[in-house]
């Protein structure tokens, strides 16, 4: 007997979250069984749903009151398979590659390893194999106890999962697109505008005209002109930068 595994509706970003810090089981599905048919098709409840630890490394942050930090900030991902596996033969290092990788992201203990490897397992595994009672299904549940008690013990880090995130938001801050993008754009004039300063002030040498600094730097004769007054009085490379205004 063969089986389908229908969706009710779209699950919340909290069940998600529960499902993957807590191998909390979605809910709206069901498993019903059908008659066979020349045409197969299983839907996956969390097909291409990402296990991350990207919020808490966000919350290991220090934003020291700041809106938003810059830098490279790294997390891991755990990509679920989109298909069902054809063989328990490729299905066993990939569900220790989505264990041990979310072991890594969420730190989670037996219990809910277990969870989510049983969830796995009915959505990945060959069809055949989970809902026929043979000795090798049998097995394969030692097999699967096997390969959490190794991700427990030895998390290895894997590789082709790692990302990077250049800009974290304070969460304290609740702004709205338009705000983290206004924001933004004026720190980038602030940056902009001290790396102007540097530039003129290191490459100014005392009696130089406004348009040999030009030519020096690249940089425009209006914004020259602009920060003339600053060139003339900041003009040491070694004096310390005033924070743009």
């Amino acid at each position: 007997m063969e089986s389908k595994i229908i969706l009710s509706r779209q699950n919340t970003k909290e069940e998600l979250y529960e499902l993957f810090l807590n191998g909390t089981p979605l809910s709206g599905t069901e498993i019903i069984y059908i008659e066979p048919s020349k045409e197969k098709i299983y839907h996956k409840p969390f097909g291409n749903v990402l296990a991350t630890n990207k919020y808490f490394v966000l919350q290991n942050q220090d934003f020291n009151g700041e809106p938003f930090l810059r830098s490279k900030f790294e997390y891991m991902q755990v990509l679920l398979p989109e298909y069902r596996l054809n063989s328990m033969h490729r299905f066993y290092p990939v569900l220790k590659g989505i264990l041990n990788g979310y072991r890594i992201c969420t730190k989670a203990d037996k219990d809910f390893l277990t969870a989510l490897a049983n969830q796995i397992y009915y959505y990945y595994a060959p069809i055949q194999h989970v809902y026929r009672q043979t000795q090798e299904r049998m097995d394969s549940f030692q097999k699967i106890e096997d390969i959490i008690d190794k991700v427990i013990a030895t998390p290895f880090a894997f590789n082709g999962r790692k990302k990077y995130e250049t800009i974290f938001w304070n969460p304290d801050y609740k702004l709205s697109s338009q705000e983290k993008t206004d924001l933004f754009n004026k720190y980038r004039g602030k940056e902009l505008l001290n790396k102007n300063f540097e530039t003129l002030i290191n490459a100014y040498v005392y009696g130089m005209t406004q348009k040999e600094l030009v030519k020096k730097t690249g940089i425009s004769l209006s914004t020259i002109k602009r920060r003339w007054k600053f060139i003339l009085q900041n003009g040491n490379p070694k004096q310390e930068l005033f924070a743009a205004a």
